[in-house]
């Protein structure tokens, strides 16, 4: 055997890098030192991109609570709004309705003996003459009125009392009563130009229009809704909402 020979514990692995020499940035990782920086720079880069998650999750909570907060105080303006609308068709209903009751009784009334033109030519008979032609032009006017407008209060009615079908019957039936006592007030007038029964006239279509009126008032009850119902409970708002729709 030959001393000069190397033996094969004595021959180095080409591939073994561990005796290779180490950059210093390498060297800085193995060291205790290098350990925690890379501890801090992943927590820096981890909780940076934590916290923004969070932040953006934030963001969007707030963007979604001003947006539901913008709409809910946009649906109580709109249903406060929609509630006024309502009370001032209601309003005007029963205004109309007066005015033509009125007017009709007022004609009616002219059939009296004491609202009859005196025979001889006198202040009295101008005055009284006047009384009778304003009577009958305020029954002459109320009626075109009514006419006109009939229709229309029908459609509101219709409208801001949606899906609440006894109110709009009601109406209806109603209207159609008031048309009838606006008739029989003129066609009385023609009949009893003069009369001691005045008090007795269109005693039927009088008590129609009375019981009529009573069954709307009593729908319209039903379906009463003031301003501040619902206001504490968002169901209950979001029920009223729907029940508006």
């Amino acid at each position: 055997m030959n001393d000069s020979e190397p033996t094969p514990s004595d021959q180095s692995d080409p591939f073994d890098n561990s005796k290779a020499p180490k950059s210093s940035w390498w060297r800085l990782l193995e060291s205790s030192g290098g350990t925690a920086l890379i501890t801090v720079l992943l927590g820096s880069v981890g909780g940076a991109w934590i916290s923004g998650i969070i932040q953006n999750g934030q963001k969007d909570r707030e963007f979604q609570q001003s947006w539901l907060k913008a709409r809910g105080d946009q649906a109580l303006v709109a249903y406060k709004d929609y509630l006024d609308k309502q009370q001032d068709i209601v309003k005007r209903v029963y205004e109309r309705i007066g005015t033509s009751i009125s007017a009709s009784d007022d004609l009616i009334s002219l059939s009296r003996p004491e609202f009859a033109l005196p025979h001889s030519e006198s202040e009295q008979k101008v005055k009284m003459r006047k009384y009778r032609e304003e009577i009958r032009e305020k029954y002459n006017t109320s009626e075109r009125e009514w006419r006109n407008e009939q229709e229309t209060l029908g459609f509101l009615v219709d409208y801001y009392y949606p899906k609440q079908n006894n109110v709009l019957t009601a109406w209806q039936e109603l209207a159609e009563r008031v048309t009838a006592y606006y008739s029989c007030a003129n066609q009385w007038l023609k009949d009893h130009p003069i009369t001691d029964e005045s008090d007795s006239a269109c005693k039927q279509e009088k008590e129609a229009f009375s019981s009529s009126l009573n069954e709307l008032t009593k729908a319209l009850e039903e379906h009463r809704t003031y301003a501040w119902e619902g206001w504490e409970s968002p169901k209950d708002l979001k029920l009223a909402l729907e029940k508006k729709d």
